[in-house]
């Protein structure tokens, strides 16, 4: 039997041939035998050398081998719906059809590709996903991504303005209480009856990202909000049943374009009140708690101060003993 042989309107050869155990049929993509004969040893040597295999690998054998689990908050060791959704519609799109040796070739382009076009917490989804599919790159360092500018605050006009004109009625409500609660999407569609406690002016929540329990104190606005919710409910009902989660995401964020606000999202609720807690005087530690954040670092993220609130802050530097110490200096 010959090692290759010649088929196609190209005229192609093709290995046809054992070697080690292994069958190789692989195409040579060449006319000529003794370029053909060369690629057929470099077969060989990829065989001996355990590579061969791998050069056979494409990108979506190994996605189809990936068990994603969260390795952090209450869904700790458990299937991560995040991460199958991060491979499915942003990596598999990328690399399909392509060779594990074409991704390790195309890595670190795109590692700078997405690290110039994406937030720092969309790279970090894609990057924990990549490495545990088993590629090895380079992280970029302080990212060029996204972010959030300083002139990114929701005001409360902003906010009840996108919910009164744009977005759709049957969502309103919903999104008056995470405005006004600072609770994420997921914990407001789960909202039950026995969970709001209207006498003694508390809401606790189960936080559904990281487990930790948060009160949240009920004001009149928040107490308003929810007597528009038809009643009477009994403890375990819903205060929004049968609602999606990702339509109402994706129904809010076109709302905050119609408004023209491009770079907001239903996650923004929780940072208008962030934003505005702080802008009230509130301290950075009292936001967090309110929050229920972990750590400190996360609440610096969604508290930004205002333009004109840093002027003040400057302006109160301006004291007369300031002013004495540079007649001072002035003097010197």
């Amino acid at each position: 039997m010959s090692e290759i042989i010649q088929r196609n309107k190209k005229g192609f050869w093709y290995a046809n041939v054992w070697h080690e155990g292994m069958r190789l049929r692989d195409c040579l993509f060449t006319d000529d035998r003794k370029e053909a004969q060369k690629r057929l040893a470099d077969l060989y040597v990829a065989v001996e050398r355990g590579e061969y295999l791998q050069s056979k690998e494409t990108f979506e054998d190994r996605a189809n081998k990936y068990d994603p689990v969260s390795l952090k908050g209450i869904y700790k060791g458990q299937p991560s719906k995040e991460k199958k959704r991060t491979l499915e519609y942003h990596l598999l799109p990328r690399f399909k059809d392509k060779t594990v040796i074409q991704v390790e070739e195309e890595l670190e382009a795109w590692v700078e590709e997405i690290s110039k076009a994406c937030p720092d917490s969309t790279c970090k989804k894609l990057f924990q996903v990549m490495t545990e599919l088993g590629f090895e790159f380079t992280k970029v360092e302080d990212l060029e991504g996204k972010s959030f500018d300083r002139d990114q605050i929701l005001t409360e006009e902003d906010v009840l303005r996108v919910i009164q004109d744009h977005v759709m009625p049957h969502y309103r409500t919903l999104c008056l209480v995470a405005s006004y609660s600072g609770l994420r999407l997921k914990n407001v569609a789960e909202l039950r009856k026995k969970d709001v406690n209207l006498r003694s002016e508390w809401l606790k929540v189960n936080q559904s990202k990281t487990g930790k329990v948060v009160e949240v104190p009920i004001t009149e606005t928040l107490r308003t909000v929810f007597s528009r919710i038809p009643s009477p409910l009994r403890p375990d009902d819903l205060f929004f049943p049968n609602v999606n989660t990702k339509a109402i995401a994706t129904q809010v964020t076109r709302a905050f374009n119609r408004a023209g606000i491009t770079w907001a999202s239903f996650h923004h609720f929780r940072h208008f009140i962030a934003c505005h807690l702080l802008d009230h005087g509130h301290s950075v530690e009292e936001i967090r708690d309110f929050l229920g954040h972990k750590l400190i670092e996360t609440t610096l993220i969604y508290a930004r101060v205002k333009r004109e609130n840093l002027k003040k802050l400057g302006e109160s530097l301006d004291t007369s003993w300031a002013l004495t110490a540079i007649r001072k200096i002035d003097a010197l």
